[in-house]
């Protein structure tokens, strides 16, 4: 990530990932399990045809699917969509969008683990450009309208929050900037007393003085804090996109990013899953202002604000092969340090097939429970 603050404030974890799967003319598809597979990597069945990747839609003669993009060590994989025609379960043929005939697709590979470090914090950072420019103006419109004017600090804002702050007779509000709220996750604790926005107010004009303001804005959402996932933390936009949203970042709607960056102000208040209503007048109220500030048209306001909340949960990476992991951890641990397997945020691939190792498991389980 350009320009971004290393040490102690990231946890990355490292990811383990299983092999992509190949579907070639000729292969079974109950075989493979393809449907399944599908559900493992939290593609959405849809009716006619799919427009977006993730998406898939199936007839008894073809099966019409958008794959997504993936990386295996470095080395990009694009997807998009394809037929794929069936006679008696098997594959007939494969052919792209173009008309193109394939002798064979891949689906991206599912993640299979992680290696968290003792805070539990999960996220992947991506560059600004992986995060689109409605995801990054929902996120000012929500916490900063004044982002790329300010200094660090937003007078007007703290002037208004000294305002209700007073009213109050409490620390109401806090009138903090994103360089404000970036160098508070940092650098400072969360407890609100005169002394640490006094901290965090200089903290925040030292940032603006060392990085421009796309580096500060790029590791903010990617540093943000977006809700829980059992004991893990989701932390940054591309996390939260795959948690609430099964996708990345890159492919999010207007209503979705407007409803992640309601989240932001209080992840547990406005989760999409546990008050889905609280969610919808947060991300409505986000559009409006966006609206306000000329972000949007009128349009494009009530398209967004008619849609429903579709928070779509990814599947929880199942805790297959856990000897498998372990000892991926063991033998890396020597050469790379233990730390950096949670700091550095390491992809392994690994030879693993998730669906063929969950149904070694389960038969191992059945065996023994018909033993005992």
């Amino acid at each position: 990530m350009g320009g971004g603050v290393t040490g102690d404030a990231w946890e990355v974890p490292s990811i383990l990932y299983g092999r992509p799967t190949e579907v070639r003319t000729g292969d079974s598809l109950g075989n493979l399990r393809f449907t399944e597979r599908l559900r493992r990597l939290s593609y959405k069945r849809i009716a006619g045809k799919p427009s977006a990747p993730g998406a898939w839609s199936g007839e008894p003669d073809r099966i019409r699917i958008f794959t997504r993009d993936y990386r295996v060590d470095e080395t990009p994989h694009n997807g998009g969509p394809v037929e794929i025609g069936i006679r008696d379960g098997r594959v007939v043929s494969i052919v792209s969008s173009a008309g193109v005939p394939l002798d064979s697709i891949h689906l991206e590979p599912e993640e299979i683990g992680r290696i968290l470090g003792p805070r539990m914090e999960s996220r992947r950072i991506v560059p600004l450009s992986a995060i689109p420019p409605s995801m990054q103006q929902a996120v000012l419109a929500a916490e900063d309208a004044r982002f790329y004017s300010h200094h660090g600090i937003d007078a007007v804002g703290v002037a208004r929050a000294l305002v209700r702050n007073l009213r109050e007779w409490r620390f109401a509000q806090g009138g903090s900037t994103i360089t404000q709220q970036l160098a508070k996750n940092f650098f400072l604790s969360p407890k609100k007393t005169i002394g640490r926005k006094l901290r965090e107010a200089e903290l925040a004009l030292a940032l603006e003085l060392r990085y421009p303001k796309k580096a500060i804005l790029e590791m903010y959402l990617n540093k943000i804090y977006f809700g829980q996932e059992g004991a893990r933390g989701i932390y940054g936009v591309e996390e939260a996109a795959g948690f609430y949203f099964s996708k990345p970042a890159a492919d999010l709607t207007l209503e979705e990013a407007a409803t992640l960056a309601g989240v932001i102000r209080s992840p547990n208040r406005y989760s999409p899953f546990r008050a889905p209503a609280a969610a919808l007048v947060r991300r409505d109220t986000v559009l409006a202002r966006m609206r306000q500030l000329g972000m949007i048209g009128d349009q494009e306001y009530r398209r967004a604000s008619n849609a429903p909340i579709r928070a779509r949960a990814r599947r929880s990476p199942a805790n297959l092969g856990a000897y498998f992991a372990d000892h991926i951890q063991r033998v890396t641990e020597d050469d790379l340090g233990g730390e950096k397997l949670f700091r550095t945020g390491y992809r392994f691939y690994t030879t693993l097939d998730p669906v063929q190792q969950a149904a070694a498991e389960e038969a191992v389980a059945m065996g023994l429970a018909e033993i005992e």
